[in-house]
């Protein structure tokens, strides 16, 4: 018998979660409400109220339960309230589970019945929805099919075992199914079609005794028509058919007889042949009907218009921006703006920016970008993202590379991420590697040799990979310059620009070099000493011949006696060219 408790309890959790998924639950802890007979007092220091079997706590043990009376009553029940009229497929609830045994647990459940009404009243109970037959062990967990259209749902007990007073032991309710006036799985269906919308069947939706809500519908389901009516809604008459007051019911055909009107159509004699109207059914509909049938006296279309076409004539094509049918449809990304086609929304000059496809409504792929996705973007992306859509610029770019599109390497000797880093002292000033900063043709003079030529020489090394070392005394023990050596000031008692000579011997090869110019100079002055001797010498007997030659026309007698001598005297006069 355990076993078959258990099997049971376990087919009624899985009816409960079907049932879970296909219906509303109704019963919402701290909102729904309960009442019930009176209640068992614990000696006054624990009361059983019926509350508790909405609270949400499932737990079976008694002190999470509603407990009724167990004296001076003759019967037991609980009041559910749904606050409003419910259409009900189940009830189920928890009833005590700490007696000891399955048997004991349920002892005082056998015989109890599910109710329902519209009011709080007893006397007002219109409907019992499940009577148990008191002859099995009811298990813990129960759920029962309670089909009934009520706001109050009733737990009532009037047996009692072994001379015991009426007594109900319940833990939780949940209470299933639909809103008064919707019905079947999901409750997905409405009860419009029973008069005044008024409740149904909550699984196949028939009416009451209301009836239905159109007089041309028939009754309980009030899915068929009463004679001369067809139509969904039964408001269609059959007296397009001739000698007939009968015709389908869905679709509204004529029998073998055919028409009431001549030049319609049969079976259904209700409009032309397709693509005409009018009274002889000779005029043409406009071509854009859906179908091309079209009002056999205005011409209007009966079926809609095809895709892109608006009016009662369908002679209207859709605003721009708009497509399809009943130009319900908003254009894709159009390039430029541009209008779709109003038939069937291609755009027929491509796509903007960012969108391909023939409606420009998807977005290009990770790496494309541009008007219809033409363009790649670029593989110089930082982080190995992609470019953004529409135009292919990058957030970042991979190291060495720069410009929104990230197609640039990097310029004015710089390199790395952002270009941010600037290039070393590579050979001859040229740019190092736009991604590793390397110099590749080796390292102008005063950098070490290093792939990147970023670091000096250390002090006292200078030139080409830093191999020579200053041999100076520079100033102060300063080093001398990385590049080529030099000293900006010497040492005491050095000199030079590299400061590797004593200033003794600067002196002394001063001088040696003094000698070395002066000696040839020398010789040019003797020389031209020479050149201006001669010629004075030249000069200097031409105007002794002068002298003479004046001399002998003189009177002889007027010069003095003095001989030889005074003859060289007379020579050494000025002449008279010279005195004046």
């Amino acid at each position: 018998m355990a076993v078959a408790n258990a099997r049971h309890s376990v087919f009624l959790m899985l009816l409960s979660v079907a049932n879970v998924s296909s219906y509303l639950q109704f019963v919402v802890p701290g909102v729904t409400q309960a009442d019930s007979s009176s209640v068992y007092d614990f000696e006054g220091t624990y009361y059983c109220w019926p509350n508790r079997t909405v609270d949400g706590n499932f737990n079976p043990s008694i002190r999470n339960c509603l407990h009724t009376a167990t004296t001076d009553v003759t019967e037991a029940w609980l009041r559910i309230d749904l606050q409003r009229m419910r259409s009900v497929k189940s009830v189920k609830f928890w009833y005590r589970n700490d007696r000891g045994d399955s048997a004991t647990n349920t002892i005082r459940l056998k015989g109890y019945s599910i109710r329902g009404s519209n009011t709080t009243a007893q006397s007002s109970i219109t409907h019992v929805c499940y009577n148990d037959t008191g002859a099995t062990t009811l298990p813990t967990i129960i759920e029962v099919e309670c089909k009934l259209t009520a706001r109050y749902i009733w737990f009532y007990q009037s047996h009692a075992p072994n001379k015991e007073v009426p007594m109900l032991e319940i833990c939780e309710v949940q209470v299933f199914g639909c809103n008064a006036v919707s019905y079947g799985e999901n409750c997905s269906k409405s009860c419009t079609h029973c008069k005044n919308s008024a409740v149904c069947d909550i699984d196949t939706g028939q009416c009451d005794e209301l009836g239905c809500a159109l007089p041309e519908n028939q009754a309980p389901n009030c899915t068929g028509c009463k004679p001369g009516f067809y139509g969904e809604t039964c408001s269609k008459t059959c007296d397009h058919c001739r000698y007939s007051e009968t015709c389908d019911k869905d679709t509204g055909q004529c029998d073998s007889l055919g028409c009431f009107l001549p030049g319609f159509q049969p079976p259904a004699c209700n409009e032309c042949f397709p693509g005409f109207h009018g009274p002889d059914c000779r005029s043409h509909c406009s071509p854009f009907c859906r179908t091309y049938y079209c009002d056999r006296v205005t011409g209007a279309c009966l079926h809609y218009c095809q895709n892109g076409h608006l009016g009662p004539y369908c002679n209207y094509t859709c605003p721009g921006g708009l497509y399809g049918q009943y130009c319900s449809k908003s254009c894709g990304n159009c390039l430029q703006n541009t209008t779709c086609n109003h038939g069937n929304g291609t755009c027929l000059d491509g796509c903007d920016a960012g969108y391909k496809g023939k409606y420009c409504t998807t977005p290009c792929s990770n790496g494309e970008y541009g008007g219809n996705c033409i363009h790649k973007c670029s593989e110089n992306c930082g982080n190995g993202e992609v470019c953004d859509k529409v135009h292919g610029h990058c957030a970042s770019c991979e190291p060495g590379f720069q410009g929104l599109q990230c197609d640039e390497k990097c310029k004015n000797r710089s390199f790395g991420e952002g270009c941010s880093k600037h290039c070393g002292g590579c050979l001859h000033g040229r740019a190092c590697h736009h991604i590793t900063g390397r110099c590749d043709l080796g390292c102008d003079p005063g950098w070490q040799k290093t792939d990147e030529c970023n670091i000096t020489c250390e002090n006292g090394t200078f030139g080409k990979d830093c191999v020579h070392k200053c041999e100076g005394q520079c100033l102060n023990d300063e080093p001398c310059n990385n590049t080529d050596g030099t000293c900006s000031k010497c040492s005491s008692g050095w000199a030079g620009e590299f400061c590797n000579i004593t200033e003794r011997l600067l002196k002394e090869k001063m001088k040696q070099s003094v000698g070395v110019i002066a000696g040839p100079l020398f010789g040019v002055l003797v020389i031209l000493t020479c050149v201006t001797f001669a010629i004075f010498i030249v000069r200097k007997k031409h105007k002794s011949k002068t002298t003479s030659e004046k001399v002998d026309d003189m009177n002889i007698y007027d010069l003095p006696n003095k001989g030889d001598k005074d003859y060289d005297y007379v020579n050494t006069l000025p002449s008279r060219d010279q005195s004046t």
